[in-house]
């Protein structure tokens, strides 16, 4: 299958979509024939010409989508007649605007990140399906030596007796930290907060955040599966709708890592993770506050996230797409 992935490649891996982009690029280059454009170039001459040569199967676009991305696919199902269009909802905006130009379009398939979504964009495609975002099950694993932990640790100003609560992404407005600033001051935990350099960034609240003892390091950590396995309790108490894409890839990082998870019911988490002893949902700090105290030392996470490999969701996105006809051998 040739397929023109339309998304954003990057090596600073600290926000969703981008992310996401990257990392399922190259699962799909191992099992298809691709060729990746940044959205804002695919109008360029010299992209369009490359694209008339490539001659692909599926056009998947990863961002979005927005109704600005539909436009785009408009254009390109024109200009490439043949060529079949596929979309991923990583984080869909657009509303009323959006679902107009999707029936517009007629996607050849969505595949949906929510119960929500999938059933609004099942009355614009042709096939849609729940897909699950994925996750680098090599890079995040618990250390092999235990004492890796305890290294890290101390790096950060932690002890090996602290408990410790981490969140990573967007210092903002829209993410909720406020809720970790009162588990601070109850008492009994630290907290660290792991920021983005590419997001929005409010510095009010982070001073807010420092100035009250919560550790919040606005850079980018190459190695954040250390500061996963490190943690008691990863947490993400996103409420906003436009906090985070629709399947926040840190919760599953951190399963990935097999430390325990406490998430709000965000989006499409609830419909592709099932609660469990590591993993819990809770809707309020009263019930956040209680459910930490339970899954300290909690494992399994790791073993319910395998099958999320970037590899078999890249898998799953070829296997699906050529059930519905597209790139058939």
């Amino acid at each position: 299958m040739k397929i023109v992935i339309l998304g954003i490649k990057t090596t600073v891996l600290d926000e969703g979509a981008k992310n996401v982009a990257t990392n399922l690029s190259r699962a799909l280059e191992q099992l298809a024939d691709t060729l990746m454009v940044h959205q804002r170039k695919a109008f360029s001459p010299a992209f369009l010409l490359s694209a008339r040569r490539f001659a692909p199967d599926l056009i998947l676009s990863i961002h979005g989508p927005s109704p600005k991305t539909v436009l785009l696919l408009l254009f390109l199902k024109l200009f490439l007649s043949r060529t079949r269009i596929a979309i991923i909802g990583t984080q869909p905006h657009g509303g009323k605007l959006l679902l107009v130009l999707l029936r517009l379009l007629r996607p050849d398939y969505i595949f949906s990140q929510s119960s929500r979504m999938h059933a609004l964009f099942s009355k614009a495609a042709a096939c849609t399906r729940l897909l699950p975002n994925g996750v680098d099950t090599r890079k995040f694993s618990p250390p092999a030596d235990p004492d890796k932990r305890i290294e890290t640790r101390a790096r950060y100003g932690f002890s090996a007796d602290d408990r410790l609560v981490v969140h990573a992404g967007p210092v903002n407005l829209n993410r909720n930290l406020e809720l970790l600033l009162q588990l601070h001051r109850q008492g009994g935990w630290k907290v660290l907060i792991i920021g983005s350099t590419t997001a929005p960034y409010v510095p009010e609240l982070a001073e807010k955040l420092q100035a009250e003892g919560v550790t919040v390091i606005n850079e980018y950590v190459p190695d954040i599966n250390m500061i996963y396995a490190m943690a008691d309790v990863y947490v993400f108490p996103v409420m906003d709708p436009g906090g985070s894409i629709e399947i926040p890839l840190t919760v599953l990082e951190a399963m990935s890592c097999d430390t325990p998870v406490v998430t709000t019911r965000f989006r499409g988490l609830p419909d592709i993770l099932p609660a469990s002893p590591a993993l819990r949902f809770f809707s309020s700090g009263e019930q956040l506050a209680g459910t930490l105290e339970e899954v300290i030392g909690v494992k399994g996470n790791r073993e319910a996230i395998r099958h999320l490999d970037w590899h078999n969701i890249a898998a799953m996105i070829i296997e699906y797409t050529q059930q519905c006809g597209i790139g058939k051998p």
